[in-house]
């Protein structure tokens, strides 16, 4: 394939992969198949990085072949395929990210298998998001059950819901800290990379930090975007962020992953990074790239992605593109690629 993405270079540690591979195998699963099915060899798996896309590919699989969606999660044991899809349901059409995090929940309050739920606390300079128990649970406190789960289990939880929260905001969540009540592990340095905020270790509660502010952003997502959400690899939520340190890659971040809305003009794009149109331009020729080479970019993306999901037909990705038909997607995607969406997809 012709052209590589800014996606295409982001990886994440191959521990992530080992970690989930040995969780199917403790379940009686063949992990050297489900590693065989993204071709990743054991050379492989036992080095330092892995493509963060075939990460996300492999997280999928896994939670098919074990119908089970609480992988790497606080739980109380399997929680069946479909309840992440009915959680965000419930909670699309909330008005703000305060309104999200309370139904999301009052849904895991009943959603089987599931022993935690975001415990919100609001304030007008800081809002914390830490752990309640959910209402199903006896005899357990929630410091006993993060207790017994470990830490990797509560640092992935938390994250998750941090990730969720930038989804249905279509914008990341600042952090002004993220706090953990246990002690340091050895690599804690990383843990801090992977939040992109300060992580304090021996907190009273574990929980994230943020602006109170932010529990006023608007929720701008729907069905529709969320229905491709749950179809297409779930990229976004597992794969650590990267700093925005490029122009290219906070214009790519300003244009976020819901297509299905116009993308903006450049004028406005200036207006909300605070350029003007000329010097917007003038950078990113600066950086070896256009407006319109960006915008061909993100959709570029996106195309890819929605084609690994083999549940969306060429017309449904045309229309989450922005395309009025799919003969236009198809000119399109051979104009990035060189190659036609059909023979892409058969590829994978």
């Amino acid at each position: 394939m012709e052209g590589t993405s800014v996606v295409d270079t982001v990886t994440v540690p191959a521990s992530y992969v080992r970690a989930l591979l040995a969780t199917v195998a403790e379940q009686g699963h063949d992990a050297d198949a489900l590693a065989a099915s993204e071709s990743l060899s054991a050379a492989d798996i036992a080095g330092h990085t892995l493509p963060a896309a075939a990460f996300g590919r492999l997280y999928q699989r896994a939670m098919w072949v074990l119908q089970d969606e609480s992988l790497g999660m606080v739980s109380g044991g399997r929680v069946v395929s479909g309840t992440f899809r009915m959680l965000c349901l419930s909670a699309i059409g909330c008005e703000d990210m305060a309104g999200v995090v309370r139904r999301a929940g009052e849904f895991l309050d009943v959603a089987r298998g599931v022993v935690v739920k975001p415990d919100l606390r609001p304030g007008a300079e800081q809002a914390r998001i830490g752990f309640a128990a959910t209402r199903g649970v006896e005899g357990r406190t929630v410091e006993e059950i993060l207790d017994e789960q470990g830490p990797l289990r509560v640092r992935t939880t938390l994250y998750l819901w941090h990730r969720l929260l930038g989804w249905f905001a279509d914008r990341a969540l600042p952090i002004d800290e993220v706090r953990f009540a246990f002690s340091a592990p050895d690599n804690g340095e990383r843990w801090t990379r992977l939040f992109g905020a300060p992580v304090v270790f021996g907190a009273e509660a574990s929980e994230l930090v943020l602006p109170g502010a932010t529990l006023g952003w608007p929720n701008v997502r729907n069905e529709r975007s969320l229905e491709t959400f749950v179809k297409s690899a779930p990229y976004d939520l597992i794969v650590p962020s990267t700093d925005a340190r490029t122009l290219t890659e906070r214009v790519l971040a300003l244009f976020g992953d819901d297509l299905t809305r116009a993308l903006p003009s450049a004028a406005e794009a200036g207006r909300r990074l605070g350029l003007s149109v000329s010097t917007l331009r003038r950078r990113l020729d600066e950086e070896g790239t256009s407006y319109q080479g960006l915008k061909d970019e993100c959709r570029r993306t996106a195309a890819i992605r929605y084609l690994a999901a083999t549940e969306l037909t060429f017309a449904d990705i045309a229309a989450l593109l922005g395309f009025d038909e799919p003969s236009a997607f198809f000119r399109a995607f051979r104009r990035w690629t060189g190659t036609t969406p059909s023979r892409y997809r058969a590829g994978l």
